[in-house]
């Protein structure tokens, strides 16, 4: 795929990535590991080990696509964006959003560089992020700031991303919103 890029060939590219998702994805590695992932419990190892590639393939399968389909790339963004939204405003029910100051901290990564599409500055009153979190501020961040105010309210969770039904999912560890 970096080679037919390289070479101005997005057709070759497209044909390799879909190659790699029919015979390579589709036709071999969901077969094999798709007992993991409906049968064993959700904490076990090969499991999480299963969601952990799952999760790197669809980082590589996103970075592929983004130069000739920026959109589709974009839209794992909304909807990583809508997720944390939905934890926030789960967190503080009745409230208007609009009334706090939002930090997310992410660690480096796809959804990281994702967020980043949709806030170009660190913190922001007037980004896409900003908007979709419906706060008054956005601050974007790789790292809780660790001069957090004493009434600070934190919340932590992860996004898995269920290849079915495109649904994002929380559960317990980072990224963290702090409010």
């Amino acid at each position: 795929v970096t080679d037919a890029y390289g070479e101005f060939d997005a057709g070759r590219a497209i044909r390799a990535l879909q190659a790699f998702i029919t015979r390579d994805l589709s036709g071999f590695y969901f077969s094999i590991v798709k007992d993991r992932l409906y049968c064993d419990p959700e904490s076990s190892v090969g499991r999480r080990s299963c969601q952990t590639v799952l999760e790197e393939v669809l980082d590589g399968l996103t970075r592929s696509i983004a130069p000739i389909l920026p959109h589709l790339a974009e839209e794992e963004a909304v909807e990583g964006a809508c997720a944390i939204r939905d934890s926030f405003l789960s967190a503080i029910p009745g409230k208007n959003a609009a009334q706090y100051e939002l930090t997310v901290a992410i660690e480096p990564g796809l959804l990281f560089e994702l967020m980043e599409s949709l806030q170009e500055e660190p913190t922001s009153t007037c980004s896409q992020l900003t908007e979709l979190m419906m706060s008054a501020r956005t601050t974007l961040t790789s790292a809780l700031p660790r001069d957090l105010p004493t009434d600070a309210v934190l919340s932590s969770g992860s996004f898995l991303i269920n290849l079915e039904d495109r649904a994002l999912r929380s559960c317990l560890t980072p990224p963290a919103l702090c409010w």
